[in-house]
């Protein structure tokens, strides 16, 4: 973290994504979406960043804006580190649901759900991923997935979002890849099916054979 004063008043920036909030993080990918000018977007994600007051930067001199500037142009080229998979948040600790294990049937099925909108979903996303640890993952149940996931948007940082967000996206493509070559094979299955139907008709009434 970084300080900042600004018209007498401190800030903390963040310099990394481990201390970067996950509601910090899903709060500026719609900026990065927005079809708004880059000085404008950048505005906004300093202001979710720091909880600076968006008009308070608007009123801050070019020379400092652009100090600022450069720390959002660092943070968001940055890579964060594979985060860890285990953490502790309120005493409590969480462990992944990827660790020693397969995902069941019904984690696949609602990640799967959710990742088709990754950036409004990450903190559900997260609360699936992620479980209490009593000797043992928890078993998912969604009736502790909103709790889980206020929490989460609350305190979990963005590092570990990231990591998600990787691995749910190729999950997505795998997913996507996987349901069009079963679709072409059940496609080529009925062609095939087809094509043995017809040949069938023509040899019975005497076509197809050589004369």
């Amino acid at each position: 973290m970084i300080n900042i004063t600004i018209a007498g008043k401190e800030y903390i920036f963040p310099q990394e994504w481990k201390e970067v909030k996950l509601k910090q993080y899903m709060g500026i990918q719609p900026i990065l979406k927005k079809e708004k000018d880059e000085a404008t977007k950048i505005v906004e994600i300093v202001s979710v960043l720091s909880n600076i007051p968006y008009e308070i930067i608007l009123d801050l001199e070019i020379s400092s804006l652009g100090k600022v500037f450069n720390l959002v142009d660092k943070l968001l080229q940055s890579q964060p580190e594979p985060a860890p998979d285990t953490f502790i948040l309120n005493g409590v600790e969480y462990i992944s649901a990827l660790k020693n294990r397969n995902l069941t049937t019904r984690e696949y099925i609602d990640l799967d759900l959710l990742c088709k909108d990754l950036d409004n979903n990450l903190d559900k996303i997260m609360a699936i991923l992620f479980r209490e640890n009593e000797g043992g993952i928890i078993p998912y149940r969604t009736v502790d997935l909103e709790s889980r996931a206020k929490l989460f948007y609350d305190e979990l940082t963005a590092d570990y979002a990231l990591d998600a967000a990787n691995f749910f996206f190729h999950m997505q493509v795998k997913s996507v890849v996987d349901f069009l070559v079963n679709k072409q094979r059940e496609i080529m299955k009925q062609i095939v099916k087809t094509r043995r139907k017809k040949l069938k008709v023509l040899m019975s009434n005497g076509f197809g054979t050589s004369s």
